[in-house]
């Protein structure tokens, strides 16, 4: 169960649905980890969600080096949020 619940689609406002569209319908699929709490303020969800897009899918490293050096990187930060969403998609590249 997510610590931070997604409140219900119906609730949204309509800048927050357009935000959540924005992300389920582009290469992550669905809203999790520290979106789900920038939701609640659409502005800054949409940017985190477009420079996380850009970070993770946009560089010129290939998939496999880019889920790596995110790995690199959680691991050397202790985070766990990091390594709990990348480490399925590295061990599949």
């Amino acid at each position: 169960m997510a610590r931070i619940p997604l409140f219900p689609l119906d609730n949204m406002s309509d800048a927050q649905q357009r935000v959540y569209d924005a992300v389920v319908s582009g290469p992550r699929g669905r809203v999790v980890g520290p979106l789900r709490a920038a939701l609640h303020c659409p502005e800054l969800a949409d940017k985190w969600q477009q420079l996380g897009e850009i970070l993770r899918y946009r560089t010129s490293l290939p998939p496999r080096l880019s889920e790596l050096a995110i790995l690199v990187t959680a691991r050397h930060w202790s985070s766990q949020v990091e390594w709990q969403q990348h480490q399925p998609a590295a061990l599949k590249g």
